[in-house]
């Protein structure tokens, strides 16, 4: 006689089946090793092109194939065209030019960008600097002061940002922003070095005025330097 199962025991419950592992696993092809060891190894390895990436991209060092990669050379804010034959007349006649600008009733002095560029080129070849191909492009938020810096034989850019001002009766910079290639550096440490490039430029500017006008503000807009002040010495040079 034939045995009858209840109908529960006669049902199977399927095995579910595992998903499969895509064709692409990136652990399947044993990308990314499984040992420690080999971890360890990967890790420094990135950190390691990491680092030589960013420094190629700042632009601090020379770093075999990874600066053709990575590097791009810091461009100024734009290019100072040199009015033609300005070089030969740069004596600076401040006083005369700010008094004449005085007596005329003009709003101010403008200083062109392209005279303070020549001006500060002409400076420096009078001394032994460590500045080369400066230009200075005024903008209505201060003067960018772009250009080389030699250090340890390698040649650098840089560009400042700085604020001009009168400061006791005479013509100063502060700088508010600076960067050495694309490495941003604390303003109070470019301050110094700055100053010293600027040192016989805002003499040579200083001196000029001195005998002759009282310098009450500086402003800029774009372009140009603008003085304004009163006539100290009636009896003019001219």
């Amino acid at each position: 006689m034939a045995r009858v199962f209840p109908q529960s025991a006669q049902t199977i419950t399927p095995i579910a089946a595992k998903p499969k592992r895509s064709r692409f696993s990136f652990f399947r092809f044993r990308l990314f090793p499984r040992s420690c060891l080999g971890q360890l190894i990967f890790g420094l390895a990135l950190i390691i092109f990491s680092v030589a990436a960013l420094v190629a991209y700042l632009g601090v060092a020379k770093v075999p194939v990874f600066t053709p990669l990575f590097y791009r050379p810091l461009q100024p804010v734009r290019s100072v065209q040199i009015e033609s034959g300005l070089d030969g007349k740069i004596g600076l006649v401040l006083g005369e030019r700010f008094a004449s600008t005085v007596i005329s009733q003009k709003d101010g002095l403008e200083i062109s960008e392209s005279e303070l560029t020549v001006l500060i080129q002409k400076s420096l070849l009078t001394q032994d600097s460590i500045f080369r191909e400066i230009q200075a492009a005024v903008e209505a938020e201060g003067v960018e002061f772009y250009g080389q810096l030699i250090s340890q034989n390698r040649t650098y850019r840089f560009a400042a940002l700085a604020k001009p001002m009168v400061k006791e009766g005479q013509i100063d910079f502060k700088i508010t922003k600076a960067k050495i290639e694309r490495l941003p550096l604390p303003a109070s440490l470019v301050n110094a070095l700055l100053h010293e490039m600027l040192k016989v430029p805002l003499k040579t500017l200083n001196n000029e005025a001195i005998n002759y006008v009282k310098l009450k503000t500086l402003k800029t807009e774009p372009g140009a330097l603008v003085l304004t002040g009163q006539v100290l010495n009636p009896k003019l040079p001219f």
